[in-house]
């Protein structure tokens, strides 16, 4: 559900415009910034020396979450 900014009330979608032509003549019209933000240059990617693979977690215990209260278990073992 969408809300007005202004009274919090509820908002309707009237109409969904696809066209970007249209939208564009729109938006001018409006005064409003019909361009998108500038595109940045492509990088190529960083040598495979700086590359971090990140923590790994093979062979660890997943943990159980309780959502009705708040203990938590590792799986296979008793909780606090």
């Amino acid at each position: 559900m969408l809300a007005c900014p202004d009274c919090g009330g509820r908002l309707q979608i009237i109409a969904f415009i696809a066209q970007a032509t249209v939208a564009g003549r729109i938006l001018d019209h409006l005064g409003l910034d019909s361009r998108g933000p500038p595109l940045a240059r492509a990088q190529a990617p960083p040598p495979p020396e700086l590359n971090d693979p990140g923590p790994s977690y093979h062979g660890a215990e997943p943990i159980q979450f309780c959502l009705r209260g708040a203990r938590s278990t590792l799986a296979g073992g008793a909780g606090p």
